[in-house]
């Protein structure tokens, strides 16, 4: 967990200051992994276990 300290204000800061209102935000890793939801917790809209179901939750965050 102490891997993700931080990063909720940091995705935070990401939104607020992205001129995209709708961007979407990725996390990934072990402790993503390990304890799903993380995910909420940091503010972030996915995750995927590897590099292929990452790539379908990023398809479906776009509506793909």
């Amino acid at each position: 967990q102490r891997q993700v300290t931080g990063l909720g204000p940091l995705i935070h800061q990401i939104r607020r200051r992205s001129k995209n209102r709708k961007v979407g935000v990725l996390v990934g890793g072990p402790p993503f992994i390990a304890n799903p939801a993380l995910v909420e917790s940091v503010g972030a809209d996915g995750t995927g276990s590897d590099g292929e179901s990452s790539l379908a939750v990023a398809n479906r965050l776009l509506g793909r």
